[in-house]
């Protein structure tokens, strides 16, 4: 029943699979996240907010059993297959945005820009924070970045009519 339990939770955090493909597994777990958003798009923004938070913190246990059955193996704690965090760092990303698939594609490359070139402070706690906390919390920083870029983008955008 326990392995059952933390096959489970693994499978969770790899993004319920996403993370185990074998070229750029944090791209696919945040195509998961746009699949999410998308349907959550139907709910208020307290709602919206609020699952967030709890996938976040869930994220933050889920993470740091998986992390731990890498770490075992000697490997790296924030392991490429862990994708849990790409999920929820993009619905941070697209939280407060209206319904939209322009903004909907323009938030998955903010995001992955954000998250691969992990601009300060994300990059310090990527560096020093090595657990389920630590890998979650440097891509909601980085989602928060890319909501309030998101947010200036389409500001932009809209000013000058373009979308």
């Amino acid at each position: 029943m326990k392995k059952l339990f933390l096959d489970i939770i693994y499978f969770i955090a790899c993004g319920f699979g996403a993370g185990f493909l074998p070229i750029i597994p944090g791209t696919f777990g945040t195509i998961v996240g746009v699949g999410i958003y998308y349907l959550m798009t139907y709910l208020s923004l307290s709602a919206y907010i609020s699952i967030t938070i709890i996938m976040f913190t869930a994220g933050v246990f889920i993470c740091n059993i998986a992390a731990a059955k890498y770490k075992a193996k000697g490997e790296a704690i924030d392991h490429p297959t862990i994708v849990w965090d790409e999920i929820v760092g993009y619905l941070i990303t697209m939280a407060c945005s209206t319904y939209n698939w322009k903004l909907m594609i323009l938030g998955f490359f903010v995001f992955r820009f954000l998250d691969v070139v992990k601009p300060w402070p994300i990059n310090k706690i990527n560096d020093y924070m090595k657990n389920g906390l630590g890998i979650m919390l440097d891509d909601a920083v980085a989602g928060i970045y890319g909501n309030i870029l998101l947010f200036v983008i389409a500001m932009l955008l809209n000013y000058y009519d373009i979308y």
